[in-house]
């Protein structure tokens, strides 16, 4: 892949696209955890400090998981918006 296509897609388009591996679905777990020393270094925070904790993993149509990450946010810096459709 180019830095590119990398650029101007998201990931799962570029799985489908780019790699024709057809994506099913992905996991999100979002929970709030403590900060790490390491974190708080990072993000400039002061112990003891809250954070959220986003994991995601992309599985594609067989069941076999293509992508795992897993990021944390200061809870000031991150929004999460769920529109149910019936």
């Amino acid at each position: 892949l180019t830095r590119e296509a990398l650029a101007s897609a998201d990931l799962l388009t570029l799985y489908e696209e780019h790699k024709s591996i057809r994506v099913a679905r992905a996991v999100v777990d979002i929970r709030a955890t403590l900060a790490s020393s390491e974190h708080c270094r990072l993000l400039g925070l002061t112990a003891p400090a809250a954070l959220l904790q986003v994991e995601r993993t992309v599985y594609a149509i067989d069941g076999r998981p293509l992508h795992r990450e897993c990021s944390v946010y200061a809870p000031e810096a991150f929004s999460y918006r769920i529109e149910l459709n019936r």
